[in-house]
């Protein structure tokens, strides 16, 4: 079986350097294309199933993305994909944040989320839950699964199907808009086949680095 994980396309807080977490901010003009792009190199592939971050930014690429395909196919929203929640930091501008906030990017596992907020071990906990329930218990079933969702959560779901420790949460690089990797299940062992696979050209699009 071969599982897919896209990131959303950009939004205009992604433009703006601002956080986005569970807020429910809609894809901009260029994450739109970057969508329709992604969609048309992946038009051959005969996704069997999609499950999709409730959040619009993720339904709406992923409904782009299964646009070029042959045949329908079956859109499951899950919660437990949802990008993690920031609390009262979400909408503020990186710039602005607390030096706190720099442990999440550069030493992950020593991150302390402010009051209200998400851990990184409860993020992991819950991509963990669904690569368990859904993602393991799929192989036999289907050939190939689409999973649509976030910058963090993505990383998160990687972390279950690597079994990564969190000190390596962001290895080898935060996943751009729209990235793809996928990986290959046989026998319940999971492999690795390609990380963060762009298929739009990069020097169309501003694409920041951030949730």
């Amino acid at each position: 079986m071969i599982v897919y994980l896209i990131r959303h396309g950009e939004t205009k807080w992604n433009d703006e350097k601002r956080l986005q977490g569970q807020r429910d901010i809609p894809l901009n003009k260029n994450g739109l294309r970057m969508a329709e792009a992604t969609g048309k190199a992946l038009s051959s592939v005969p996704f069997d199933l999609c499950y999709v971050s409730p959040l619009s930014r993720a339904r709406d690429t992923a409904r782009a993305v299964l646009s070029g395909q042959a045949a329908p196919v079956p859109v499951i929203a899950d919660d437990r994909l949802r990008e993690i929640n920031f609390g009262p930091w979400e909408g503020c501008r990186v710039q602005a944040l607390p030096p706190e906030f720099q442990s999440f990017g550069s030493a992950p596992a020593r991150y302390v989320p402010p009051a209200g907020a998400e851990s990184l071990p409860h993020l992991c906990g819950r991509a963990s839950d669904f690569v368990k329930s859904r993602i393991l218990p799929a192989e036999g079933r289907y050939q190939i699964i689409l999973v649509v969702s976030h910058g963090a959560l993505g990383q998160a779901l990687k972390c279950a199907l690597e079994n990564k420790p969190l000190a390596d949460f962001w290895k080898p690089a935060f996943p751009k808009n729209c990235s793809v990797t996928t990986y290959d299940i046989q026998g319940g062992r999971v492999r690795l086949l390609r990380d963060n696979q762009i298929f739009y050209d990069p020097e169309q699009f501003h694409t920041p680095q951030l949730l």
